[in-house]
């Protein structure tokens, strides 16, 4: 949260702290935490004010629902033939 309110760059704060982030949940085998339009404002709001708890549990949430998908993508291709060039 610090990274991203302090302004410690002077661009790509977010994308900085968010890339930080997934590297270090991918780094212990768990899926990053995507922030999509949907929970934009919720993700917002919980840095602004500063409310760790439910921000880790929002980018919590998140990485599970990633997870699910990435799942979903990984079922839907592993059958199917690799088309060679």
């Amino acid at each position: 949260i610090g990274l991203i309110r302090y302004q410690l760059f002077e661009d790509g704060n977010h994308r900085t702290a968010n890339l930080i982030l997934d590297y270090n949940l991918m780094k212990r085998g768990i899926a990053p935490a995507v922030i999509t339009e949907k929970v934009r404002k919720q993700y917002l709001e919980y840095i602004n004010t500063t409310k760790v708890l439910e921000l880790a549990e929002l980018l919590k949430k998140q990485s599970i629902e990633e997870c699910k998908t990435l799942d979903g993508l990984f079922l839907k291709y592993k059958n199917q033939k690799r088309k060679t060039l």
